[in-house]
């Protein structure tokens, strides 16, 4: 069960790849800068309502809008390429698994204890004595 599981997760996040990327390709064949982390937005004068729109916005699957602008030339709202996922599992950014120091945490101490007067003579998995 819980490896069909893992595999529909594993699909999930292959559809959600493959979205983004076609996404991306679309905005290329459009011209516009894909590989661009922040998108300002563009408007466009509504002749009928004389108000500013905003016109070509970014993909909801690779940007997030945030802000908002009162009118059309204030400059507060922007788009944020954001990513589902921790970035240092991100392939596109980091080419490794991890750019960052990773040690791997023990809890106790597992080696050097003696078998003082106060321990409780317990051992671990290797026959040494432990705090646990």
């Amino acid at each position: 069960m819980k490896k069909q599981m893992d595999e529909a997760n594993q699909l999930e996040k292959r559809i959600e790849e493959d979205e983004k990327l076609r996404a991306k390709e679309e905005m290329i064949r459009a011209g516009k800068d894909a590989h661009s982390s922040i998108i300002m937005p563009k408007y466009k004068l509504d002749e009928r309502l004389k108000v500013h729109k905003e016109v070509d916005a970014p993909p909801s699957n690779l940007y997030i809008p945030l802000g908002w602008d009162e009118t059309h030339d204030q400059g507060r709202k922007h788009y944020r390429q954001f990513y589902n996922d921790e970035l240092e599992n991100n392939t596109a950014i980091f080419a490794t698994k991890s750019p960052f120091n990773t040690y791997n945490l023990m809890k106790g101490q597992s080696r050097g204890t003696s078998g003082g007067m106060f321990t409780s003579g317990k051992t671990d998995d290797t026959g040494n004595a432990s705090t646990e």
